[in-house]
């Protein structure tokens, strides 16, 4: 017989302590079994936290008639916890979809990629900060109470920042005792809902790095029959000692008892020189065949005097380098302050993997502008 409504909430009020199944159980004797452990205490966990929300909610309320007090003075909620230090069986559903296939062959978890999973709560139009910021919001509420959270970080720079993020949002101590960064790099997160567990990468948050296709160079060592099949007959080459000269081909010679080739050279008044093949390291392609250019004469020293002018250039110039690197060593200028958190945001959401030399330099470049000269 119902007295009046929703007379089953207070009947536990006329009782001095409340009481609860395990109460009237011999624990010793008895093991418990909870069928679709997770779900059920997932639900119990999200009707606790529902009715903690009302009761605030209505005491807050001057025109409210509840005459209720909180309600951990009518409901246990230490039942799940007290129930886990006893002998129980937990029981979970495993989702498996075979697609009509055999067994050995193909097994579906569940899993479903991080990216796809925060979508379905996180607007996709919000600009990257605001897309992190409640990305991290969503999270602090999803796993407020059980569940684990694995981030893997591309370095130790972007491992810095999610937890400058992670501050931000004020996470609590104990969902706080939940995450962990993985030191193993995983190439795509995923959420696994039977556990309530995630994997959070740099590109589930920044962006996807991209490794850049690394050219390779190839090496020929070979380095006389690499300048021997890019010459040919009329090209000009210039000569270390003798300037610009018309390669006119390979020419065989007895010299003594030994016979060796020569490249000949043919510069101006059909003077020729023969460079033996081992010092063809005094030689370099200069232009083809149909460039025309002018061949220099064995009998003045022009090119001598070209030389000489080309080092005396470079020593100036290096003189005005060093000159130049003085007076800025020597002046004061704005110095930049240290990167700050939106720089690294800004830094993470480069779509590639920067090379050990870009590091260097990139390195290099902010050190020198945090410097006080120019």
């Amino acid at each position: 017989h119902q007295l009046f409504e929703n007379f089953a909430v207070f009947v536990g009020l006329f009782f001095k302590e409340p009481a609860t199944l395990l109460d009237y159980l011999d624990l010793s004797t008895t093991i418990f079994s909870v069928l679709s452990a997770n779900e059920t205490h997932r639900s119990y966990l999200d009707f606790s936290e529902e009715l903690r929300v009302g009761y605030e909610n209505e005491s807050q309320n001057t025109n409210s008639e509840n005459l209720l007090p909180g309600p951990d003075k009518i409901f246990d909620f230490h039942f799940f916890e007290n129930l886990f230090t006893k002998k129980v069986i937990l029981i979970d559903q495993l989702d498996l979809n075979l697609g009509g296939v055999d067994l050995k062959n193909s097994l579906n978890l569940g899993l479903v990629k991080t990216k796809t999973f925060l979508n379905q709560y996180i607007n996709q139009a919000l600009s990257r900060p605001e897309y992190i910021t409640a990305s991290l919001a969503f999270l602090k509420k999803h796993f407020m109470y059980e569940g684990t959270i694995y981030f893997s970080s591309y370095s130790e720079s972007s491992k810095e920042e999610i937890k400058h993020l992670l501050s931000l949002q004020d996470y609590p101590e104990d969902l706080r005792r939940r995450i962990v960064f993985l030191t193993e790099k995983v190439t795509e997160g995923f959420y696994y809902a039977s556990e309530k567990i995630i994997i959070i990468t740099d590109g589930d948050l920044f962006a996807v790095k991209k490794a850049k296709i690394q050219k390779q160079l190839k090496v020929d060592l070979d380095l006389f029959a690499e300048q021997l099949a890019t010459l040919k007959p009329g090209d000009f080459v210039i000569h270390s000692e003798h300037g610009v000269g018309e390669y006119l081909g390979l020419e065989s010679l007895q010299i003594g008892a030994d016979k060796t080739d020569f490249l000949v050279l043919k510069y101006a008044d059909s003077d020729k020189v023969y460079v033996p093949v081992y010092k063809l390291n005094q030689i370099q392609k200069h232009a083809d065949a149909n460039a025309g250019l002018k061949t220099d004469s064995l009998r003045t020293n022009k090119f001598q005097l070209a030389k000489a002018r080309a080092r005396g250039s470079a020593k100036e110039l290096a003189f005005d380098l060093l000159r130049l690197q003085a007076e800025r060593q020597s002046s004061s200028a704005y110095a930049f302050s240290p990167p700050d958190h939106l720089y690294k945001e800004f830094e993470l959401a480069f779509p590639f993997e920067e090379t050990p030399d870009q590091t260097k330099a990139i390195e290099a470049v902010l050190d020198s502008m945090q410097k006080p000269m120019p």
